[in-house]
């Protein structure tokens, strides 16, 4: 990265500290939560089981098999119980308040979170979008020599696929592959601006012009001898038919 996206990317890891902090505490509560809800599912359990010993042993109470004293023991374990469940509730309570709390924090945090990562996505958008264009310059000399290869040796145009690539910009949705590549195959001034911009383009149709000049005579003496040639082939045949109507 270059020193200003590194830059903003201390800038943001600063910023997301109180983010970490927050995290870090909403995933105690949670972990706290879950292990209450566990105790309160025991406590739930152990009472019911209680009820059903201390429903027994009332019967047997009253049966006269067994004696207060017996009986005053699982008196003792069921107030237990229903302490253990009175504590559960209060810590139930009381991290309730804590999150309540932490809750406080979401909205400030999750602004500071969009803009700091906001600022950091921007500026390295910005890094990219300078490679971005420096791997255009290089599509654009390409092209431009591209062109030249054509139009030198006069052996068809280039594609309107290659001419027209579409590279848009990250930043503002634009074309990055524009000037000085435009495709007007029927203006030789704006033809000819493809190299005359661009040092080796030009070379490489400096090199190649000869070829092309020579291959575009022969290219025109052999279009006018085929054309001759059906000429010559049309008349004989005119004075073929003549001949068989006479």
């Amino acid at each position: 990265m270059k020193p200003e996206t590194e830059k903003q990317m201390a800038a943001t890891l600063k910023a997301f500290k109180p983010i970490e902090a927050y995290l870090q505490q909403q995933k105690k509560l949670t972990a706290a939560f879950d292990a209450l809800d566990e105790k309160v599912a025991r406590t739930e359990q152990d009472h019911k089981t209680f009820l059903q010993k201390a429903g027994a042993l009332e019967a047997k109470r009253l049966l006269g098999e067994v004696s207060d004293a017996e009986a005053e023991t699982l008196d003792t374990g069921l107030t237990q119980i229903r302490d253990q469940q009175d504590r559960l509730t209060a810590a139930r309570q009381a991290l309730a308040l804590q999150k309540a709390e932490l809750d406080k924090q979401i909205r400030p945090l999750y602004d500071q979170a969009a803009h700091s990562l906001t600022q950091l996505k921007r500026a390295i958008e910005v890094e990219l979008e300078q490679e971005m264009q420096q791997a255009v310059v290089k599509i654009t000399a390409a092209v431009n020599s591209l062109y030249a290869l054509y139009s030198a040796t006069g052996m068809g145009m280039p594609s309107r696929d290659i001419m027209g690539i579409k590279i848009p910009s990250l930043l503002d949705g634009t074309n990055l592959f524009q000037e000085p590549v435009v495709f007007h195959p029927l203006n030789n001034d704006v033809v000819r601006s493809y190299w005359d911009s661009d040092a080796d383009a030009k070379a490489l149709h400096e090199k190649l012009r000869d070829f092309g000049v020579a291959y575009s005579a022969l290219r025109r003496d052999e279009r006018d001898l085929n054309e001759q040639e059906m000429r010559t082939e049309r008349e004989a045949e005119s004075r073929r038919h003549a001949t068989v109507a006479a």
